[in-house]
């Protein structure tokens, strides 16, 4: 039986991706209305997305996430009328590596949407404002903001 929509939600935050966990169809769309200036808000394809992620782990947001240690994730799934769509809202919560003051704010909200246990569709509001300020970042997104 595939995983559903809550269940695939789940795997994500556990950070369970691939065979048996959040998986994304070939023909997968990942978007991100509220994205930063300059950059592509929607994404085609398994290809496309994966990249997008990996690209996203480097540029200045992604590298100042590595300044903290994340001890928590907590996803709160709401289930909607078609059981094959949910919203969650996805919650971080650690210390700074370089303080040792703790964290916590919602990273993210999102809208999935699962046929066959694979994610088919995404729509991803992160919040990178708390992220910024969390990792001390504000200066490098402000300028991502200019950009």
């Amino acid at each position: 039986m595939s995983p559903t929509a809550r269940e695939v939600v789940e795997f994500m935050r556990a950070g369970k991706y691939g065979p048996g966990g959040a998986e994304f169809a070939p023909d997968a769309v990942y978007e991100t209305p509220f994205g930063l200036p300059g950059e592509p808000r929607r994404f085609e394809g398994t290809d496309a997305i994966n990249a997008h992620f990996a690209r996203r782990g480097t540029d200045p947001l992604g590298e100042a996430m590595r300044t903290v240690e994340i001890t928590e994730r907590t996803a709160t799934v709401h289930d909607t009328a078609d059981p094959d769509v949910v919203v969650f809202e996805l919650a971080l919560a650690g210390t700074s590596k370089e303080t040792g003051e703790p964290f916590a704010f919602v990273a993210s909200l999102g809208v999935v949407t699962v046929h066959d246990g694979k994610i088919v569709h995404w729509r991803d509001f992160p919040n990178f404002v708390a992220a910024a300020e969390t990792t001390g970042a504000l200066p490098q997104l402000a300028a991502m903001l200019g950009a």
